[in-house]
């Protein structure tokens, strides 16, 4: 792991299907496929983009993920100038504070 990525953007870059996938990708895609859940829960950002590409290639599934921070960190979710387009895809952030809100950019406050 390369910490110094963490803070400065995404640890992920996009990596769509059908074009690209990882060893990661396929482990989670399996699980998915083996429980076929109605939506995807997540708190960890780190694999947010992964889980996003892998919901989106299993017909669109709904995807919500809980902050546990202060900190929402979305800037180490999403490359800076780009926009999370993914209709089922929600943020819920744990702390109604300003100071929270300021670090989901670039997800929209709503």
């Amino acid at each position: 792991w390369d910490y110094s990525k963490l803070s400065h953007g995404p640890r992920y870059p996009p990596c769509p299907s059908p074009g690209c996938n990882t060893d990661r990708k396929h482990q989670f895609r399996s699980a998915v496929l083996k429980h076929r859940p109605d939506l995807l829960v997540t708190v960890y950002h780190i694999e947010l983009l992964p889980t996003l590409e892998i919901a989106k290639d299993l017909g669109n599934l709904p995807v919500i993920h809980i902050a546990t921070d202060m900190d929402i960190k979305m800037h180490e979710v999403f490359a800076p100038g780009t926009y999370p387009v993914y209709p089922g895809f929600l943020a819920g952030v744990p702390f109604n504070v300003d100071r929270s809100f300021a670090t989901a950019s670039p997800l929209d406050r709503q």
